[in-house]
């Protein structure tokens, strides 16, 4: 979602009932964003794992731009995969390890560490209630550990104003100045 929120251009992923893609994607992240960090006892919690798939994906010369943006959002705490969150990141490796034992079809194959695992053990040591994602392997992860997964399609759109203009603006952290 880090990318729907800073790259207007970007792919937005498909409504499960329409199959269209899910409209103001971007309008939907900014509300959210400016809606947790209004909040005082609120953290948003970004798994250093997260940051790393946006910087993948963006181009080389804005990436230092996204950070900046990124860390000026009131209510942001960048998570590091952490000596905690190694300790829980193995917890699911076990667990999954001994799950595949008992199938003797996915015996054969080893879990590989995959980037949704290490954001589940960073959301879990920093006691996040809820991953915002549309990531359908890091949803079933976070749903193991009892962590909801909200996705795009069910975020609001901002409230719009009777002229039609948003009634609340993007927070200046996402603006494009």
């Amino acid at each position: 979602m880090l990318i729907l929120l800073f790259d207007e251009n970007a792919r937005a992923p498909l409504d499960p009932v329409s199959k269209e893609p899910v409209s103001d994607s971007q309008s939907r992240l900014i509300f959210l964003v400016a809606s947790l960090s209004g909040i005082k006892s609120t953290k948003i919690i970004i798994p250093t794992p997260s940051i790393a798939e946006l910087l993948v994906r963006v181009k080389p010369h804005a990436a230092n731009d996204y950070l900046s943006q990124l860390h000026r959002i009131r209510g942001v705490k960048v998570a590091p995969f952490s000596e905690r969150a190694a300790i829980e990141f193995a917890e699911i490796q076990r667990g999954m390890l001994a799950e595949s034992k008992a199938s003797k079809e996915e015996g054969q194959r080893r879990s590989k560490p995959k980037f949704d695992q290490q954001i589940v053990a960073i959301a879990k040591t920093e006691g996040a209630s809820r991953i915002y994602s549309d990531d359908l392997g890091l949803e079933k992860y976070a749903k193991r550990f009892e962590i909801e997964t909200i996705k795009t399609f069910e975020l609001p759109l901002p409230p719009i104003d009777p002229q039609g203009a948003p009634l609340l603006e993007p927070p200046e952290a996402i603006s494009d100045d």
